[in-house]
């Protein structure tokens, strides 16, 4: 048997496996000013929703910011280079 051969046969047993199942992709977990988010893919800052949250991800205000790269003072970012409290 080629390798192309068995591509196709796996490609064919993983979807014959999964046609009939409901899939689940993200699940809404908190709440931004009335509308339903998912804390893992989405950041809510003052009832604004911002997509593509990461761990790191904190608010500044109403803007999403990178904290291991910036810190927030009274609703300002500053580089870490220029600071690094307030």
């Amino acid at each position: 048997m080629n390798t192309s051969t068995k591509r196709m046969i796996i490609f064919v047993t993983i979807v014959a496996c999964c046609v009939h199942q409901s899939w689940t992709w993200f699940e809404k977990d908190s709440d931004c000013d009335g509308q339903s988010y998912d804390s893992r893919v989405e950041t809510c800052c003052e009832n604004i929703l911002w997509a593509g949250a990461t761990p790191y991800d904190e608010c500044c205000g109403v803007q999403v910011y990178d904290s291991r790269k910036y810190v927030c003072c009274d609703d300002e970012l500053y580089s870490k280079r220029e600071r690094t409290e307030c």
